[in-house]
C-alpha cells in the first residue's frame, strides 16, 4: 500500500495549523516583513487582475452585531474604558 505525504495524512486541525506556521517560526522580523510584503503583492495583483477591481477594493465582510460590540468593549478597555 502507498503511504500518503504528510500533508494529506489525516491530522487535528491543531497539528495542521502548527505545520503550517512551522517555517515561519524562525524567521526574523525582516524576513517575515518580506513575506507579508509579498503576499500583500499578490492580493493587488489578485484583485486588480478581477473582473471589477473597483468593487472588490471596497469589499469589507460583514460584522456580526456581537462581533462589533466585542470590538468595541475590547478598545475601550485598551484605551482604559
Amino acid at each position: 500500500m502507498t503511504k500518503l505525504p504528510p500533508s494529506l495524512q489525516a491530522r487535528s486541525d491543531r497539528d495542521a495549523i502548527f505545520e503550517d506556521i512551522a517555517p515561519y517560526a524562525e524567521m526574523s522580523i525582516e524576513e517575515r516583513s518580506r513575506v507579508l510584503g509579498q503576499l500583500c503583492e499578490w492580493a493587488r495583483d489578485a484583485i486588480e487582475s478581477s473582473p471589477n477591481p473597483e468593487a472588490a477594493w471596497k469589499w469589507q465582510d460583514p460584522r456580526s452585531r456581537e462581533s462589533l460590540e466585542l470590538w468595541r468593549r475590547v478598545v475601550a478597555k485598551a484605551r482604559g474604558g
